[in-house]
C-alpha cells in the first residue's frame, strides 16, 4: 500500500533506477528511496558528430510549477495533493527533465541541434519550456488502491533571440497509466511519460524551426 505525506490543498527511457541514500543527517529512520527518470546516457554511445546544416536552438531554463519544483513526487487525490512518503527524485525534477530533453535531441536523428543554456547569445532561437503538471493522478479511480495515471503537461515556446518575440508556441500533455500503485510502478510510468513528452517536443521543433 502506498503511503503519502499531506501537501497543501490546491486546485489544481530507460529503466528507472532506485538509489539508496540519506536525505538529511537529521532524519531518523530508514533513508528515502531515490529514483530517476529521463533518457539515461549510454556509456557505449559515441558522441554525435555535429552537423553544420542542422538548425540550432538554445534551451532556456526549464520552469516547473512551485509544487513540483523540487525532488518530491506529487500525487493528486480529488482537490488534495499529497507527496509520496519515503520516495524522492535523485535530483530536482527540473534538472532531470532538462537532462532528458538534451539527451533526446542528442540521440535522435533530427534536423534541429539543441544547445545548452550556456550557449545563449549565439543568435539561435530560444526554446522555453514550462511544466505545470507533473503528478500521479488518482482522481477518477474507483478505489484508492487503483493504479494512478501519470500526467506531464506544460507548454513550449520558441522565441527569436534578437527581438524576444514568440515564433511559435504549443501546449503538450502526456498521460501514462502506471501498472500498479507502488513506488517502482509509478516512477517507471513517470519515466515513460517523460520519454513521450520529450519526443513530442523534438518533433514539434523540427516542424516550426
Amino acid at each position: 500500500m502506498m503511503c503519502f505525506t499531506r501537501g497543501a490543498r490546491i486546485a489544481i527511457m530507460t529503466a528507472v533506477l532506485p538509489l539508496a541514500g540519506c536525505v538529511s543527517v537529521l532524519k531518523s529512520g530508514p533513508p528515502d528511496n531515490l529514483y530517476r527518470f529521463g533518457i539515461v546516457e549510454d556509456p557505449a554511445h559515441e558522441a554525435p558528430i555535429i552537423e553544420r546544416d542542422k538548425k540550432p536552438v538554445t534551451l532556456g531554463r526549464v520552469r516547473f510549477a512551485p509544487e513540483i519544483d523540487g525532488d518530491r513526487i506529487l500525487t493528486a487525490h480529488g482537490d488534495t495533493v499529497l507527496y509520496i512518503k519515503d520516495a524522492r527524485w535523485v535530483a530536482p525534477a527540473p534538472d532531470l527533465f532538462t537532462q532528458a530533453v538534451m539527451r533526446r535531441f542528442e540521440q535522435a536523428t533530427s534536423s534541429v541541434r539543441l544547445l545548452p543554456a550556456a550557449a545563449r547569445g549565439n543568435g539561435a532561437p530560444l526554446l522555453h519550456l514550462t511544466i505545470d503538471r507533473f503528478e500521479a493522478d488518482y482522481r477518477g479511480n474507483a478505489q484508492k488502491s487503483d493504479a494512478p495515471t501519470i500526467r506531464v503537461s506544460g507548454s513550449a515556446t520558441l522565441v527569436d533571440s534578437a527581438s524576444l518575440q514568440p515564433i511559435a508556441s504549443r501546449r503538450f500533455t502526456v498521460d501514462e497509466r502506471a501498472s500498479a500503485s507502488s513506488q517502482s510502478a509509478i516512477t517507471s510510468a513517470f519515466d515513460r511519460a517523460v520519454s513521450h513528452y520529450t519526443l513530442q517536443i523534438l518533433e514539434w521543433c523540427e516542424v516550426v524551426h
